[in-house]
């Protein structure tokens, strides 16, 4: 069976179409991806205390800029990334002239020359997707396989604790929380150092260098004098978001500081596989 006609086949004709470029259809498609933006921001206003907001010094909006910078730039790339991952699977299995466009409601990409079968457009636009679920299912694994033993190990000698002592729970629960949060970032990290080497003893060092990196990068504070540089450095490290958990307090920056770590370096290794993929 073909991918792809120049023409309608006979006995089919056109039902309906999505123009990405009509006012109101773009509208709607950034309103539904714009939904979860908004109810972060909802939870982050309604759990934040704003009456203990501190001053904002002029290094702290140039650091929140260059974090801004950041963010667009990798935005971009993801979505560059993204239209190219679709734009291999057509050429792949269609043959077909692409066409890659960016309209003020959306990027896309396309072979409008050629009517595609169910299954090539299946393909071709889930291709982002199953990449992303091979990774995520061998970041799964490995984070089950970890955060099961750890906890059952945490539960099972909170025991002990419990019976001869009066241990702080919310202490003790925030640090193993934490831990967990560390070790997802860290597997993250892992899954992306294994993505790019097919050395297992490299991939392994790697991993164990980086972990080493952010755990103690916030010890070069005593070398450094810049405040400006100590910040960039504070915020990188891990272990100086892990101590609010340690002290049963529950710190909204952190968590979401290891889950986007976990989900950029999930985003890096699907990239890598993509490259890998159509090389």
């Amino acid at each position: 069976m073909k991918n792809c006609f120049a023409k309608l086949p006979e006995n089919y004709k056109l039902v309906y179409e999505i123009n990405a470029k009509n006012k109101k259809t773009g509208i709607i498609m950034n309103l539904v991806a714009a939904l979860p933006a908004i109810l972060f921001a909802v939870i982050a206003l309604l759990t934040k205390d704003l009456s203990e907001v501190p001053a904002v010094s002029s290094k702290d909006l140039i650091l929140a800029g260059v974090k801004l910078i950041c963010f667009a730039l990798s935005m971009l790339a993801y979505i560059i990334l993204h239209e190219l991952t679709h734009g291999a699977a057509y050429k792949i299995l269609t043959g077909a002239k692409l066409k890659f466009g960016l309209s003020w409601s959306c990027a896309f990409c396309g072979v409008p020359e050629v009517y595609v079968n169910k299954k090539t457009a299946l393909i071709a636009l889930s291709a982002p997707l199953i990449l992303f679920g091979i990774v995520f299912a061998k970041y799964l694994a490995a984070f089950i396989l970890f955060g099961g033993t750890f906890v059952f190990a945490s539960v099972l000698y909170y025991i002990p604790l419990a019976a001869y002592g009066t241990p702080n729970l919310a202490a003790y629960a925030g640090s193993v929380f934490a831990m967990l949060l560390m070790g997802s970032a860290f597997i993250a990290i892992g899954v992306f150092v294994s993505a790019t080497t097919e050395n297992q003893f490299i991939a392994a060092l790697g991993t164990i260098a980086a972990i080493i990196f952010l755990q103690f990068i916030d010890r070069l504070n005593t070398f450094i004098n810049s405040e400006f540089i100590r910040k960039i450095l504070s915020g990188i490290s891990f272990s100086s978001r892990y101590a609010n958990f340690s002290a049963g307090i529950f710190d909204y920056a952190a968590l979401l500081y290891y889950i986007s770590f976990t989900g950029v370096f999930l985003f890096l290794a699907v990239r890598v596989f993509e490259k890998r993929r159509w090389a």
